[in-house]
């Protein structure tokens, strides 16, 4: 293309690129579950790293700034890695992003991990995290 000028641009973090799905519409079953989701919330508790038939399961629950509770669950490999990852944080206060996670389909909805491509950031530079925050802790 001989009209074509390539010049720089702003660095962006990438989680603002992120779409977060707002908790009640997950849990009013609004939302296509057969897209994956972006969920951000306080971090309130961590169970126990468990296995079955299926693999190894670690469940969790996050919290919004309106109270609203999510089940998660992170499967195999992000079991795994998010077990390594929380016991790094400590008992501090933290705010995790869910990005491309999938939704489940039974009466109470959960969020929970989709193979490699599911990934999770603490504490990311977004409004989102301050306005928890305040609220949650």
């Amino acid at each position: 293309m001989d009209r074509t000028v390539v010049t720089n641009a702003l660095r962006r973090d990438p989680i603002s690129f992120y779409d977060f799905t707002q908790f009640d519409y997950i849990l009013e079953k609004t939302v296509d579950k057969k897209v994956l989701v972006d969920v951000i919330g306080a971090l309130l508790e961590v169970g126990h790293l468990t296995g079955d038939f299926y693999g190894l399961k670690l469940p969790f629950k996050i919290k919004d700034r309106y109270n609203e509770v999510l089940e998660c669950e992170a499967h195999n490999e992000q079991a795994l890695e998010f077990q390594t990852f929380f016991r790094s944080l400590g008992q501090r206060n933290v705010v995790v992003a869910l990005v491309f996670w999938r939704l489940t389909d039974r009466a109470n909805p959960k969020v929970v991990s989709h193979g490699p491509v599911s990934k999770v950031f603490a504490d990311p530079d977004t409004p989102e995290v301050e306005e928890i925050k305040q609220v949650i802790f």
